[in-house]
């Protein structure tokens, strides 16, 4: 019963302990609050120069950036990249690809290269046998033309003539063996019609000899005839007809020739068009082989300056993409950026609403976000020329004009990939009043502010102009020295 009885005392201590803690914890807090209060909840009315412009966030980034991408036209692996952030000299490796389908491919290509080499001699000597064929195959008709040309100048100029002098001489002969025959005839017959005959048998014998010459006479009119009539066929068949089929056989001849060079010519051409589609052949297969030789040395990216390893493309729009070994590579795609550290700039999306208040030369004021207090002056060097979507593949996404903005001078401090704020200034409004921004309440369209007094604070109608994101310019209601709270008085 007494242990219960000192528990009970105890905790009844403990329980005022903490209540004067509490209250002595919550009177300090208060005191502490007020005196606050009273040095950061209050603002004098100044005049001075104000500037106005306006402020966006920004990118410090690289002037001039080294991005190293797959040159090569081929796809592949990533085998090895240097470690993200690590420093790098000029020179020094900084990724690798695979390279086994570069090197078979290269080995395909050398082989097939010997192949056409090799039917290129292969038709190289068909062409020097089939211009040989052909030189024969022409001759052979060129000399089959000269003997018909001159088996018809032949018979034309000669056998012909010859023919007809031969049957001319074969009639006059006839001719003269009919007159004689005749003559014989009309002397036996006049002899046999003056001759008295002293017996039958010497006139029979007389009659049979007169007879005879008669027939001998029929038999040469018969030749003669035959003669004419041979000469006449000669002149009006056999000689055109021997003379056509001689002119015919040069005619065929001729015809033989030119089909024999136009054949001569068709297949020397196959043949040499054949060589013109090795050698085609040969020329890509060499141009394809050079082009991947050169693909060899881009199998690895090299640095070309002393700098930072950044993975990625820092620039791509829809956000850098990941790089990791394994991947698949195409062509173009950067792999690795270096910037140079030498030459800063700073890069923003300037939106579409803010492009008329600001222009190229413009001072900007760039306030890095990791290092508070820090300011470096700049101008605003360029402005796209037209707007883009902020969201690529949205259209309906704001409008914005991709912008940079140079230093007046380098700060060690700044490295690429650092994120700012930075405020274009547009205008300085000069020996004017102004008063912080969180100091003007409006109500019913109307602007005022708490003045401090002596007792309590008073409203205090007032009439603004321009403004930055600090301060408003005070066109009327207060004067230089007046002090206004920085919070409304008579609101817990």
């Amino acid at each position: 019963m007494r242990t219960k009885k000192i528990v009970k005392i105890i905790l009844y201590l403990v329980l005022v302990l903490a209540f004067v803690f509490a209250s002595g914890y919550f009177l300090l807090s208060k005191m502490k609050k007020n005196k606050d209060k009273s040095v950061d909840s209050y603002f004098t009315v100044k005049r001075g120069d104000l500037p106005i412009g306006v402020f966006l966030s920004g990118t410090i980034n690289a002037k001039k950036k080294h991005k190293l991408s797959l040159e090569a036209n081929i796809k592949t692996t990533l085998t090895w990249i240097v470690p993200e952030t690590s420093s790098v000299k000029a020179g020094d490796i900084v990724a690798k690809f695979e390279t086994d389908d570069l090197d078979q491919k290269i080995e395909e290509l050398e082989l097939s290269l010997q192949n056409l080499l090799k039917e290129k001699e292969i038709a190289l000597e068909e062409i020097r046998i089939q211009k040989s064929v052909n030189e024969a195959q022409i001759k052979i008709a060129k000399d089959n033309l000269s003997e018909a040309q001159e088996a018809f100048l032949k018979y034309r100029k000669l056998e012909g003539p010859k023919q007809q002098d031969t049957q001319t001489v074969k009639v006059e002969e006839a001719e003269k063996l009919l007159e004689e025959a005749k003559k014989n005839y009309e002397d036996a017959l006049a002899t046999f019609k003056e001759t008295v005959f002293m017996s039958e048998d010497e006139k029979k014998k007389e009659l049979d000899k007169l007879n005879s010459l008669e027939k001998k006479v029929q038999t040469e009119q018969i030749n003669y005839n035959n003669a004419i009539l041979d000469r006449k066929i000669l002149e009006r068949f056999t000689y055109p007809n021997t003379l056509s089929q001689l002119l015919n056989k040069v005619e065929q001849e001729k015809l033989n020739l030119e089909k024999t060079i136009v054949t001569a010519n068709s297949q020397l051409l196959q043949k040499e068009n054949q060589l013109a589609k090795i050698e085609a052949q040969i020329k890509k297969v060499q141009y394809d082989l050079e082009k991947h030789k050169s693909y060899r040395p881009m199998m690895e990216l090299v640095s070309p300056v002393d700098g930072v390893v950044i993975y990625s493309d820092p620039d791509r729009r829809w956000g850098p993409q990941e790089i990791k070994v394994g991947m698949e590579i195409r062509p173009r795609d950067i792999i690795v950026t270096i910037p140079e550290m030498s030459a800063l700039v700073a890069d923003f999306d300037l939106p579409e609403q803010y492009r008329a208040k600001v222009k190229v030369g413009d001072k900007v004021i760039i306030q890095p976000d990791s290092i508070p207090g820090l300011k470096i002056e700049g101008i605003l060097s360029s402005i796209a020329p037209t707007p883009i979507n902020q969201i690529l593949w949205d259209r309906n996404s704001p409008k914005i004009f991709p912008s940079k903005i140079e230093f007046n001078e380098n700060h060690n401090k700044l490295v690429s990939g650092m994120s700012v704020k930075v405020e274009i200034i547009t205008d300085i409004l000069k020996d004017i009043l102004f008063i912080p921004i969180e100091a003007v309440f409006d109500e019913g369209g109307k602007f005022f502010v708490y003045l401090k007094t002596d007792s309590s604070p008073e409203v205090r109608e007032i009439k603004i102009g321009s403004s930055n994101e600090f301060y408003v310019e005070i066109k009327n209601g207060l004067k230089e020295g007046d002090v206004v709270c920085l919070f409304r008085p008579y609101q817990n």
